[in-house]
């Protein structure tokens, strides 16, 4: 499972890389906006932080203040209150300026996301689907069949991977996604037919089946 998770990885990099470079030259002005509604938003975000950090102090050294420093410290509150609403506004703004330009690059985003999981599952489906194994499962000496016994088919060897990367492309490679998709396939773990919840649903089951060894003696 190590190594067919690692060319996966690889698989999704390069095609992240590759997608990231085909989405800058074809539509650069729009992933001009989306960087610079990035910072837009970034900065919007460091002047609110600050202007509630200025807030609290002038709150607290307005509940300090005695005699006539009292009047002159609840002005700075008032006027520091005022800083806070127009930075949030400001905040907002800047978040859904930033909200449209990644909207504008959606689609493209969504085609190279696609795309990392046709790949995987380019990878993972056909060996699967002829000879019970992938390039890993080769390496471990075991191959998926059906659960009653029988040689793998293509629709049984689709949808047993088709459950954990669809999880991982729902949720865009995030880590819930990677731990959800992790979890399907290491339920064998704790499951009693030593099943992951994708062999189950596609109904195969993972067997030991060395591959025999070509050896080369004297005549």
């Amino acid at each position: 499972m190590v190594f067919d998770l690692t060319v996966i990885i690889l698989l999704v990099i390069c095609t992240q890389i590759a997608g990231a470079k085909i989405i800058s030259e074809q539509y650069p002005v729009e992933k001009a906006a989306n960087a610079t509604a990035g910072e837009a938003r970034t900065a919007a975000a460091k002047d609110l932080s600050a202007a509630s950090k200025s807030l609290k102090a002038a709150e607290d050294k307005a509940s300090k203040a005695t005699g006539d420093q009292k009047a002159a410290a609840q002005a700075e509150v008032k006027k520091r209150e005022e800083a806070e609403q127009s930075a949030k506004r400001a905040d907002k703004r800047a978040a859904e300026e930033l909200t449209k330009t990644q909207e504008a690059l959606r689609g493209p985003t969504t085609a190279v996301l696609v795309a990392s999981s046709l790949l995987a599952l380019l990878y993972l489906v056909p060996s699967t689907a002829r000879t019970g194994r992938t390039l890993g499962k080769r390496m471990r000496g075991v191959k998926v069949l059906r659960s009653n016994g029988e040689a793998l088919t293509w629709w049984p060897a689709f949808s047993r991977y088709l459950l954990p990367v669809a999880i991982a492309t729902a949720l865009f490679y995030s880590p819930p996604g990677l731990l959800l998709a992790l979890g399907s396939v290491l339920w064998w773990l704790w499951d009693p037919n030593r099943q992951g919840s994708h062999d189950r649903i596609s109904k195969t089951i993972v067997v030991s089946a060395p591959v025999a060894r070509l050896r080369l003696g004297r005549r």
